[in-house]
C-alpha cells in the first residue's frame, strides 16, 4: 500500500477493524472465561477511544479519531497506563506516586500509586489517613501545593475535620483584564458587585453546585468595560461550591506565620528527590498494584538511609560534646 495516501491508509485501517470486530463477535460464547472477557474488554475500548466509523457508498469504513480520548489506554502490555502532564510542556506515560512526609523527621509515612491522567489530590484524605494510622499517632495538620487545593479536595478534609494548608493560586489578568479578585463576592447576600460598582443577583447553577454569575446589560455602557471584558454579553464571574473555604484560605495565607509554616512542605520535596535516587520514575513492573510495591520499597530504603544518617549525626554530635 502507498503510506502517504490517506485513503488506502483508511482502507487498511478499515480492515484491521473489521477482524476485531469479528474478533469480538467470535468471543462471545466464552463471555464466562475471564480472561477472554477481559481481554475482549480491552480490545473493544482500544476500538472506541482510536477509531471513528464513517459512512461510505461501499459500506461503513474506519478513520483515526482527532484529538485524544479522556483516560486512553497506550498500551495493550500495561493497560492501566494512562498519558499523563508534568508541567504545560512535559507529558509522560505512566502512572503517578502519591507520597506523605513527616515534616519534622522527614521520614515517608504512606505512599501510592494513581493514575497518570489522574488529579495530584486523588486519594489524598486516604493517604493521610493511612500515614496517621502508621505512624500511630495524630497528624496535625497537612501541606501541599497548589494541586491539593481544589475546593472538592478542601471540603473533604473540612468534612473530615482535617486542616489543610494549600495555597491559593492568585488569579491572573487575562489581556490586561480585572480578575476575580477585582470584583466583591457576597456569599452571604448572593451577590457579586464589580470594580465600577454595578451590582448582580443573577445568576445560573451548575452541576457541581458553583454559581456564574453574570452582568449583562449593566456592561454594555460601562466606562471601565475595556478594562473587564469583550463578550457581547457582559462579564460572568464563576463562584465556585467551595468559594467560602478558598475566600477563608486567600485571607490566611496573606499572614506571615503561614508562609512561615509552609517552608517546611520542602520535607516533601526532598523526599521525592529521595525517591527517585532509588528509580521510582521509571516502573519496573507492569500494572498498579507491583508498581506500588516497587514504590514501597523505595520508599522503605529512603526511611531506613534517613535514620541511618541521623543516628549517624546524633553519633558525631555525642563524639564532639564529650571532646569538648
Amino acid at each position: 500500500m502507498d503510506w502517504s495516501c490517506q485513503s488506502e491508509r483508511n482502507e487498511f485501517l478499515s480492515g484491521i477493524v473489521a477482524d476485531a470486530v469479528k474478533l469480538l463477535g467470535m468471543a462471545g460464547p466464552y463471555v464466562n472465561d475471564q480472561r477472554v472477557k477481559d481481554a475482549a474488554s480491552l480490545l473493544e475500548q482500544l476500538l472506541l477511544q482510536d477509531v471513528d466509523v464513517v459512512e461510505g457508498p461501499d459500506g461503513d469504513g474506519a478513520v483515526i479519531k482527532q484529538g485524544t480520548e479522556h483516560g486512553r489506554v497506550p498500551s495493550v502490555t500495561d493497560p492501566e497506563q494512562r498519558h499523563g502532564r508534568k508541567s504545560a510542556s512535559k507529558r509522560f506515560t505512566g502512572a503517578k506516586a502519591s507520597v506523605v512526609t513527616d515534616t519534622k523527621s522527614g521520614i515517608i509515612l504512606a505512599a501510592d500509586v494513581i493514575a497518570g491522567d489522574a488529579k495530584d489530590s486523588t486519594g489524598a484524605l486516604g493517604l493521610v489517613e493511612q500515614a496517621e494510622k502508621n505512624a500511630q499517632t495524630p497528624v496535625a495538620d497537612t501541606l501541599g501545593d497548589c494541586a491539593y487545593g481544589s475546593g472538592e479536595t478542601r471540603q473533604a478534609f473540612a468534612d473530615a475535620g482535617r486542616e489543610l494548608n494549600v495555597r491559593v493560586p492568585e488569579p491572573v489578568r487575562q489581556d490586561g483584564h480585572f480578575t476575580k479578585k477585582d470584583f466583591t463576592i457576597d456569599l452571604t447576600a448572593g451577590t457579586v458587585t464589580c470594580p465600577n460598582g454595578a451590582t448582580t443577583r443573577q445568576a445560573r447553577t451548575e452541576a457541581d453546585g458553583g454559581r456564574v454569575f453574570s452582568f449583562g446589560v449593566a456592561c454594555s455602557d460601562c466606562p471601565l468595560r475595556s478594562k473587564c471584558t469583550s463578550a457581547a454579553d457582559g462579564r460572568t464571574i464563576h463562584v465556585h461550591a467551595q468559594e467560602a473555604l478558598l475566600q477563608e484560605a486567600l485571607a490566611k495565607q496573606k499572614e506571615p506565620a503561614w508562609r512561615r509554616r509552609m517552608r517546611e512542605r520542602l520535607a516533601v520535596e526532598n523526599s521525592l528527590a529521595r525517591l527517585a535516587y532509588y528509580g521510582i520514575g521509571q516502573a519496573r513492573y507492569l500494572g498498579h498494584e507491583k508498581t506500588r510495591f516497587q514504590l514501597t520499597i523505595s520508599a522503605t530504603v529512603a526511611n531506613l538511609r534517613r535514620v541511618w544518617n541521623y543516628a549517624m549525626a546524633q553519633e558525631r554530635l555525642g563524639a564532639s560534646a564529650t571532646v569538648a
